[in-house]
């Protein structure tokens, strides 16, 4: 196992969760009311691609929030070579 810590954007684990920095109680959760996957995506700004988070009710975009506000929690059923 390495020590190296993979970026966002380069992470193949499933999100499970995530949680806002400003609020104890606002989450999404898949599973939970109709969240049916939550992805990381890069975003362009200006000199850099911003990670970014897509919450999904089946098939449909349902928020954005950029990466740096949320928690994450990854389904731990899925293994990771780091």
């Amino acid at each position: 196992m390495s020590d190296r810590v993979p970026k966002i954007l380069e992470d193949e684990r499933t999100i499970d969760q995530i949680h806002f920095y400003d609020s104890e109680e606002s989450s999404f959760t898949v599973g939970a009311m109709g969240v049916t996957r939550i992805v990381a995506y890069p975003e362009t700004a200006e000199y850099a691609l911003v990670p970014w988070i897509a919450v999904y009710k089946g098939d449909y975009l349902f928020y954005r929030v950029a990466a740096s506000r949320v928690e994450m929690s990854y389904d731990d059923q899925k293994e990771m070579d780091l």
